[in-house]
């Protein structure tokens, strides 16, 4: 009799340690059933968070990856570029998007050095040519030509915290489009 309750338990937890095995499995390889896929409601990637540095310093890692990125406006390059990060990231990183980041919409005002944000968007290398195309504007003309082959990100989604106004009661954001499969929800 003992032995009997003994195997029944041996298989009871073995079934059970078969079962969580199998959950684990499924959560490694269909992330989106658990709630732990980086997609949005309609599918779309919204990028890995990555830091600045790992951007600057090992660009080839992140040239055609969408990713969420994080810092400080340094300077605003034009209507629709800006750099964040600055001398304690290792440099400038170029933010480029196809919405007007000096009109202030619906926010407080305009972006301005100093503010914080998060960018979500696609890394590529910076070519002026291909990123006019992009942006459907002229890229900033005081554009050190330094930023050529360099990695910029194109925005499709900016999350801004601006500086020095009090009481912003929800999170601003300026919209962007790149393409019709990158428009932003918010």
């Amino acid at each position: 009799m003992a032995d009997e309750t003994n195997n029944m338990v041996r298989v009871i937890v073995g079934t059970v340690l078969a079962i969580i095995l199998v959950v684990l499995l499924l959560m490694l390889l269909v992330p989106s059933w658990f709630g732990g896929e980086d997609d949005t409601d309609d599918g779309r990637d919204v990028g890995r968070g990555v830091t600045l540095g790992a951007v600057l310093d090992n660009p080839t890692d992140h040239v055609g990856d969408r990713v969420i990125v994080s810092g400080e406006v340094v300077t605003i390059r034009s209507a629709r570029a800006f750099t964040i990060g600055g001398p304690a990231f290792g440099g400038e990183l170029l933010v480029l998007t196809d919405a007007d980041i000096q009109e202030s919409g619906d926010i407080e005002r305009a972006l301005q050095p100093g503010d914080i944000v998060q960018v979500h968007g696609e890394v590529q290398e910076f070519r002026r040519d291909d990123a006019e195309q992009r942006i459907g504007a002229t890229v900033a003309p005081n554009l050190p030509e330094t930023f050529t082959g360099r990695p910029a990100v194109y925005a499709d989604r900016l999350l801004v915290d601006l500086r020095g106004i009090p009481a912003v009661t929800s999170t601003p954001t300026f919209t962007a489009s790149p393409s019709p499969q990158a428009t932003p929800r918010f």
